[in-house]
């Protein structure tokens, strides 16, 4: 796997004013502290995301907001389905336990057309997921694997075994060392 497991911590979606809109930007900047924070920048939607960037700079606000444009001669549910459904088909994006109704979306995209904004959405999210180093990605993939098995209980040298799986894959060698 060449790229990295993407985990939805939060799904908002809902018609809402100009002030709620931003209130949430704000609040979910805080909860989460993103390294970046996307907002459409399309035709005049780039105003709106330098307003947003003006009221965090007059509250005394560090947010990370990056400006998304969308290609205007693609279609909504073409990006999603060369830029999401690969991720989804590779197995690497988890959405919480809890969003059942976001993944009854997904599944039925793209027969369901009504609820495409949300998707679009985490579509255009799931694009500004940094590409990782791959030996870093490795090694922290193989770190993640170590500390399940060991919260599962499996035994150190069977944890060592399933480890050194990995690194025979393309992993350095000293990582072995206290796997277990």
């Amino acid at each position: 796997m060449n790229a990295p497991r993407i985990f939805v911590v939060e799904w908002w979606e809902t018609r809402a004013t100009t002030e709620q809109l931003t209130e949430k930007i704000f609040e979910i900047n805080k909860r989460w502290k993103p390294r970046q924070f996307g907002c459409e920048a399309n035709a005049m939607q780039e105003l709106y995301g330098e307003m947003v960037q003006l009221d965090a700079r007059r509250r005394n606000i560090k947010l990370p907001l990056v400006p998304v444009y969308q290609p205007s001669k693609i279609e909504k549910t073409y990006r999603i389905r060369t830029g999401l459904q690969p991720v989804i088909r590779a197995g690497r994006l988890f959405l919480h336990e809890d969003m059942i109704g976001e993944r009854t979306k997904l599944a039925s995209f793209p027969m369901n057309i009504s609820a495409v904004d949300g998707i679009d959405a985490l579509e255009n999210a799931v694009r500004l997921v940094p590409k990782r180093a791959v030996p870093q990605q490795k090694r922290q993939e193989v770190e993640a694997l170590a500390a399940y098995l060991r919260a599962s209980g499996l035994a150190p040298q069977l944890i060592e075994a399933r480890i050194r799986e990995e690194v025979e894959k393309g992993l350095v060698q000293d990582f072995v060392r206290g796997a277990g």
